[in-house]
């Protein structure tokens, strides 16, 4: 005969059980649904977005907190799309510092929706310290959408008002967006960039991380701007060099009509590329040769992937040397061969360590030679330290 308080004792186990296993079913079936629920995204963001916001309120002081900082910040940039209205709500934030953080983290969110709200960034916020930043922080950004007059205005007066850099990259938006005369933008931008020749040079503050000469990097800020101008700007230009005296002015925009296309200049570019004085000239005027000379370049490029001077502004980790004409042929010769690179040497489009020659094996790296990322050949670094 079965015990009765055994019996109880069975019966309640097996209730146990079968609750604890419809709890169980619940909880993975609320997760699953947690999983694929659309709204996920927003509150996980809303969340990291909060913690951030107190970490840099109270301050990255150490390798721990600096560490949570970035994991958090990278969490925020792996929810994509979802994590933009949360950004949007805290953008009004007064804290300054949190502000320029968002910024940065929205530039890198791809899509045409984070560029329309960092263009109106830069061309409507009041604190100029985050219209700058967004300014700068668009870089490569494609820009698929149209302007409004209003900030066509502004950025046309950008050009001719703010400071090298900032000028260089309102130059570079307005050149990108949608327009149906761009011919209207070369005088104020061949103003700027002949303002720019006669002043820059090797005199400023160099660029932090730049691997090219600080008159040579501000001067590439424009150079990368033509290529969107296309013919529009060769006309204007051609007139502009005819008329020329100064022969180094010429010799800028020269460069700067091998930019647009123009094939009239490829035996000139050559010579620059073969022969200047100043090897970081000789380095950004290898795009202009390789876009007017077009396929005709390539048995001119191709010696330099040995080329042997080294930059004396930066270094890669480890002190290796960094070989700016070597690393700016790879990357010409990759665009007029197609993806399969230059001699068979795919080059990485994120930042990493150089390549087996202490190149500079990628994109983000040979952004340095440039400006804010303008340009398959001339993508620059970042200019949150430069000219606030």
């Amino acid at each position: 005969m079965i015990n009765k308080n055994y019996m109880k004792y069975l019966h309640a186990l097996y209730g146990f059980l079968f609750a604890a296993a419809c709890f169980c079913l619940n909880d993975i079936a609320f997760a699953a649904q947690e999983r694929f629920d659309p709204s996920t995204g927003k509150k996980d963001a809303t969340q990291l977005i909060k913690e951030l916001m107190s970490l840099t309120q109270q301050g990255v002081n150490n390798q721990q907190q600096e560490k949570r900082y970035e994991e958090t910040e990278q969490k925020i940039i792996s929810c994509g799309k979802e994590a933009i209205p949360a950004i949007k709500e805290n953008l009004s934030s007064t804290n300054e510092l949190a502000k320029v953080h968002l910024v940065r983290i929205l530039s890198l969110i791809p899509g045409n929706e984070t560029t329309q709200i960092l263009v109106q960034l830069a061309c409507e916020e009041s604190d100029t310290k985050i219209a700058n930043e967004a300014l700068s922080s668009i870089g490569n950004r494609p820009i698929d959408l149209s302007l409004s007059t209003a900030q066509i205005d502004f950025l046309t007066r950008k050009i001719d008002k703010a400071n090298s850099i900032h000028a260089a990259s309102a130059a570079n938006i307005l050149s990108k967006s949608k327009m149906d005369d761009k011919g209207a933008l070369t005088a104020p931008i061949v103003t700027r960039f002949r303002r720019e020749i006669e002043g820059a040079s090797n005199d400023m503050a160099q660029v932090p991380g730049s691997y090219v000469s600080p008159r040579v990097f501000r001067l590439n800020q424009y150079l990368r701007v033509f290529p969107n101008l296309g013919t529009n700007g060769i006309g204007q230009l051609k007139l502009l060099v005819d008329n020329e005296k100064n022969d180094d002015v010429k010799k800028w925009l020269i460069l700067a009509l091998g930019m647009c296309g123009d094939s009239t200049v490829a035996e000139a570019i050559r010579d620059i590329v073969q022969n200047d004085s100043d090897p970081y000239i000789q380095c950004v005027s290898i795009p202009a040769y390789a876009r007017s000379a077009k396929e005709a370049a390539i048995p001119v490029l191709e010696p330099l992937l040995k080329d042997n001077f080294k930059s004396e502004y930066d270094k890669l980790p480890g002190g290796k040397p960094v070989y700016p004409i070597r690393s700016m042929a790879k990357q010409a010769l990759k665009r007029l061969k197609g993806n399969k690179g230059a001699q068979g040497n795919s080059v990485s489009n994120t930042q990493s360590s150089a390549t087996n020659d202490s190149e500079i094996g990628d994109e983000s790296r040979q952004a340095t030679i440039g400006t804010n990322g303008i340009g398959s050949e001339q993508s620059a670094v970042t200019n949150k330290t430069i000219e606030k």
